[in-house]
């Protein structure tokens, strides 16, 4: 899969928070590297656990412990990273990657 249409599925799922204002394909793209619980997209706890499942749920992958140590799921670039190595891995190996 192609990072655009990660970015696009990404978008979708983003677009499920309430956001104030609204999300935007703008905001998206201009925000994509700032940390999701910063002052910007102002992510709480409850709202990473969530979207953590909403992608997993929304690419069919497992993403293992390891790819959350040292804020590695708290930005849209990062988070499409961790999904396009997973399905990456998933098109040649089954859909979930060990630690």
């Amino acid at each position: 899969m192609e990072y655009q249409n990660i970015y696009d599925i990404l978008f979708n799922i983003m677009q499920k928070f309430p956001f104030s204002p609204a999300l935007t394909r703008e905001r998206f793209e201009k925000d994509k590297d700032l940390p999701l619980t910063g002052d910007v997209w102002i992510f709480g706890a409850v709202d990473m656990v969530y979207l953590f499942f909403e992608v997993e749920k929304e690419f069919g992958i497992h993403i293992a412990p390891k790819d959350l140590l040292h804020y590695r799921f708290n930005t849209i670039r990062q988070i499409a990273s961790i999904v396009s190595k997973y399905l990456s891995v998933s098109s040649s190996h089954g859909k979930e990657v060990s630690s």
